[in-house]
């Protein structure tokens, strides 16, 4: 099935975060996201969150706090420290699952310079694994029942691009590329969607990022599945002005669940 639908000079005072991304991969040299995802299975080896920060002196405190905040109450997990060696300073944290299984559930990760808090950033653990525990990193969990019921089988996406165009027959993309210009016509999202069911809906949000990396929503385009297997093109029409310079983020959903993102940026 094929589908289209559309839808400088600094102050140190001015110190903050950009391109926080989660992963489940990094590139150990450049400490970039090589597998990003906001979504980790139960037995993921370790899970990492990585970034900049901009703007802040020799010296200035990172900090992550991990928390598992579903079920309630909140329960802090783990923190990591870094200092800042350079006025712009890529770092990266990660949480390792000690052995056993981590909770399903959504965490949260409050991200600090020098004690502050500047962003925050959410995932989920989701999927079943033999054992699970009350938090992955405290000598007093203790361990649930094992479990032997299968998991469902959940929708895959692949092959998600950003591009200027998109043929009309194929939706193969065209100049495939995740940096855009203010004034482009439009901005194109193509992939692929597999494991979908009838009737579920295939929906995309696409997102400005603010400087303390919240995302607004600006648009959200859904479409009812009719095959088990989709090749989809979703597009924006640029507004009126033209596109705000800045990042951006597509996230998509099956039937009101996240499952992965897809990010890009606009120059002048």
């Amino acid at each position: 099935m094929i589908l289209s639908l559309c839808a400088c000079n600094f102050s140190f005072s001015s110190a903050n975060f950009a391109n926080i991304k989660m992963a489940s991969e990094i590139n150990e040299d450049t400490l970039a996201p090589v597998t990003v995802t906001k979504v980790f299975p139960p037995d993921a080896p370790i899970i990492y969150v990585t970034g900049e920060v901009k703007n802040a002196p020799s010296g200035t405190v990172i900090k992550a706090e991990w928390i598992y905040t579903q079920p309630e109450p909140d329960e802090p997990i783990g923190t990591g420290e870094d200092t800042v060696k350079a006025t712009s300073n890529v770092f990266e944290f990660h949480l390792t699952n000690g052995g056993d299984p981590f909770p399903t559930g959504t965490y949260n990760i409050k991200m600090y310079l020098d004690g502050k808090i500047k962003a925050e950033v959410s995932f989920s653990v989701e999927g079943t694994a033999e054992t699970t525990t009350a938090a992955p990193t405290t000598a007093e969990t203790t361990t649930a029942a094992a479990t032997t019921a299968a998991a469902a089988v959940k929708p895959v996406f692949s092959e998600l691009k950003t591009s200027l165009g998109a043929d009309e027959e194929t939706f193969e993309p065209i100049n495939v590329t995740d940096h855009f210009n203010q004034t482009d016509d439009k901005i194109y999202l193509t992939g692929k969607l597999d494991n979908g069911t009838v009737g579920k809906v295939l929906s995309t949000e696409w997102r400005y990022v603010n400087e303390d990396n919240s995302t607004t929503l600006i648009d959200t385009i859904d479409y009812t599945l009719e095959y088990t297997s989709t090749i989809f093109r979703f597009y924006l029409t640029m507004p009126d002005g033209g596109w705000y310079i800045g990042d951006y983020e597509i996230w998509l959903y099956v039937d009101g669940t996240y499952y992965t993102y897809v990010s890009f940026n606009v120059t002048a």
